[in-house]
């Protein structure tokens, strides 16, 4: 209601300067010598009406303004949050290259202490079910791979060479429930058999001395007296004591990129 009010006065005003203007210009036009007092007052008194003429302008120039800064600035904030999107891209792309770096080191540390020639390979496809576990390796018949050849990477263990095809391998892991490998406890020298419970844990089903006190932390090794591991790789350690040894592996089955396989003969299989 007041805007209205206002609104309405403003038209009043309005039209008031508009007629002195009018009225102005129409005398000079009809009465040239028009004397001065009268033409001041007249421009006095039409000031107002000027400049309220001019104020919309100002007040649009000003919004134009403002409009423009709004724009410049939401464009440098877009340029910046791109620009800080891309450095995030290079961080974390170079941070997954040195890890794989890192691997690839330990893993030709762990290459160097192992028998055989040895031959590193990315794993192309993980397949753990209820029922088996096994890998599928980016290596084949085409590099001189054989079933029964032993698999490690710079952890530990991982399993042997179930089967050969032109150019993939499938590998057997030492968690499959199929799995068996002769092992020692490092104190004490205690000899077992570990086997694969289809998880992320190995079991210790048979020691030679059933007096021996087992504890958690105990380092596990392969003895070798199978002829189909080599001896002394790292399979895990002790992580549980009851009715069941649990052996946790040294190797995270969750998160493999790499494997190496040790080309040696082998005189036995799976």
């Amino acid at each position: 209601m007041q805007h209205q009010r206002i609104s309405k006065r403003y038209n009043i005003q309005f039209g008031f300067y508009a007629f002195f203007c009018v009225l102005f210009m129409v005398l000079s036009i009809q009465f040239p010598g028009l004397n001065a007092s009268f033409q001041a007052f007249v421009v006095e008194a039409s000031a107002p009406f000027l400049q309220a003429v001019k104020k919309p302008s100002e007040w649009v120039d000003s919004f134009e303004e403002s409009v423009t800064g709004h724009v410049s600035v939401y464009e440098e904030n877009k340029i910046l949050k791109d620009e800080l999107s891309h450095k995030q891209r290079l961080v974390r792309d170079l941070s997954i290259l040195e890890n794989e770096n890192r691997n690839l080191r330990q893993l030709l540390n762990a290459v160097k202490k192992a028998e055989g020639k040895p031959l590193t390979s990315r794993v192309i496809s993980d397949k753990k079910s209820a029922f088996s576990h096994t890998l599928i390796a980016h290596i084949g018949d085409v590099d001189d791979v054989e079933k029964g050849q032993v698999v490690i990477n710079e952890k530990g263990l991982i399993g042997r060479v179930l089967e050969v095809f032109d150019k993939t391998a499938r590998i057997l892991l030492i968690t499959d429930f199929t799995s068996r490998i002769p092992v020692k406890i490092l104190e004490g020298n205690v000899r077992g058999i570990v086997r694969g419970t289809n998880s992320y844990n190995l079991e210790l089903v048979f020691t030679e001395d059933e007096d021996v006190t087992l504890k958690e932390g105990m380092l596990v090794v392969t003895t070798g007296i199978d002829g189909l591991f080599p001896q002394g790789l790292p399979v895990g350690v002790i992580q549980s004591v009851g009715k069941l040894i649990y052996i946790k592996p040294d190797v995270d089955f969750s998160e493999l990129d790499f494997v190496t396989i040790q080309r040696q003969p082998m005189e036995g299989v799976l």
